[in-house]
C-alpha cells in the first residue's frame, strides 16, 4: 500500500504579548541577581576606593572635574564617577550605590546579548545564554567590582549588537535609527574609558562586515546624524576640560592612550 504522507504543522510561535512579558521577567531577574549582593562585602583596594573616591569627591564638590586627592584625575572620563555620585546622592553613601555603574554595565551587556539572541534564534535559546552569562563567575563578580571594565564593557557590547542589526536591516530608516542607538551607545563608552569605545566596537565589526563581503555596510554605520549623536555626548566633557586645563588633551589622549 502506498504510504500516506503525514501533513507538517507550522512551527508555533509565540504571541508577542508573551515574548515581551517573558522578557520583562529576565531581564528583571537578571537585574536582581546582580544587585541583590552588591552590598555585603566592604570596598577593595586599592581600585574600588579610588574609583568610589574620585566618585564621592564629585559628590561633594566639582561635578566636572574627577578628582584624587584633591588632585585633577584624568586617567578615565568620568561617566563611571557620575552614575556612583548620583547613586549616593539618591540612595545614600553606601557600598550598593557605589556599585551601581558596574551593575548597569554588566545588565546592559546581559540584556543587548539576550534581546539580539532573542531576535535571531528564539526567545528559550536566548533565555538559556542570558542564564549562562548570568552565572560566569567573571561576569557576576565584574558586575559587583567598583571600576570601569563592566560599565565600559556593557557599553561596548550594546554599541556592536545594534552597529551589527544597522548593518542587516532591510530597510534604510532602520539602519539609520539601530546606527543612531549604536553610536550614542559608543559615546557613551568613550565617556566611561576613552577611545576603547570607539576602538573595540570596531575591531569587531570592521573584519565581520569584510568576511561576510558586507564592507559597503560600513557607510552605513558612518551616517551622519549617527556621528553627530555621538559628537554631542563626547564633545561637551572634553571641550570643557581642555578650555579649564591647557595640558588635558596631550595628557588624557597622548599619555593614557598612547604613551602607556
Amino acid at each position: 500500500p502506498m504510504p500516506v504522507p503525514t501533513p507538517t504543522l507550522p512551527a508555533r510561535t509565540a504571541p508577542a504579548s508573551m515574548t515581551r512579558h517573558d522578557t520583562a521577567w529576565l531581564l528583571g531577574g537578571l537585574a536582581l541577581w546582580l544587585l541583590a549582593t552588591v552590598w555585603l562585602r566592604p570596598l577593595m583596594l586599592p581600585d574600588e576606593g579610588r574609583y568610589v573616591g574620585v566618585a564621592y569627591a564629585m559628590l561633594h564638590g566639582d561635578a566636572l572635574v574627577p578628582r584624587l586627592h584633591g588632585l585633577p584625575y584624568f586617567h578615565k572620563p568620568p561617566l563611571m564617577y557620575w552614575i556612583d555620585a548620583a547613586a549616593m546622592a539618591l540612595f545614600g553613601v553606601h557600598e550598593a550605590a557605589a556599585r551601581l555603574a558596574p551593575a548597569i554595565g554588566a545588565w546592559l551587556m546581559g540584556a543587548a546579548i539576550f534581546l539580539d539572541l532573542r531576535r535571531r534564534v528564539g526567545l528559550r535559546e536566548a533565555a538559556i545564554a542570558l542564564g549562562v552569562l548570568a552565572t560566569c563567575p567573571f561576569f557576576f563578580v565584574g558586575g559587583q567590582f567598583a571600576n570601569l571594565d563592566m560599565l565600559v564593557a556593557g557599553l561596548v557590547t550594546a554599541a556592536i549588537v545594534l552597529a551589527a542589526r544597522s548593518a542587516e536591516a532591510d530597510d534604510a530608516r532602520s539602519a539609520q535609527r539601530a546606527a543612531v542607538a549604536a553610536w550614542a551607545f559608543a559615546g557613551f563608552a568613550v565617556l566611561a574609558k576613552g577611545l576603547i569605545g570607539v576602538v573595540l566596537p570596531g575591531l569587531v565589526l570592521l573584519p565581520w562586515l569584510v568576511a561576510q563581503r558586507r564592507a559597503r555596510a560600513v557607510l552605513r554605520l558612518l551616517d551622519p546624524l549617527a556621528l553627530g549623536v555621538a559628537a554631542l555626548i563626547v564633545l561637551p566633557w572634553f571641550t570643557a576640560m581642555a578650555l579649564r586645563f591647557p595640558g588635558f588633551l596631550d595628557y588624557f589622549f597622548l599619555e593614557q592612550h598612547v604613551r602607556r
